[in-house]
């Protein structure tokens, strides 16, 4: 357990990160607007993941939210190397690194 900025951190194992796997749909997530820009789809080859309809939001800022969550599977590799690459050395006791494994939780657990 380690403490950053007086918040308490858990710090997982290379191993007990390797078990968490992402169970959601797999392949390259897009963003797709229906006719007339009022749904905006994440979607891959396979079909529909998810729909995100205009709310209090204006119509940039949803596309936006849709861009970010498109590229959710892309950047949890990302931080998966990452936290790779660091574990062993210097970095694994790092701000970044428990800000990675933190981020890679929230999306796992």
């Amino acid at each position: 357990m380690l403490n950053v900025d007086n918040r308490i951190t858990f710090v997982v194992t290379k191993k007990e990160m390797e078990q968490l796997e992402f169970k959601g749909t797999s392949g390259e997530w897009e963003v797709s607007t229906q006719k007339g820009g009022y749904d905006i789809d994440i979607t891959n080859r396979d079909g529909f993941i998810c729909w995100l309809g205009l709310s209090e939001f204006n119509n940039e800022t949803t596309l936006n939210n849709a861009k970010l969550i498109a590229a959710a599977p892309e950047l949890l590799e990302a931080l998966q190397m990452f936290l790779d690459y660091c574990y062993g050395t210097e970095l694994q006791n790092s701000e970044r690194f428990l800000n990675a494994e933190k981020a890679i939780n929230k999306a796992l657990k």
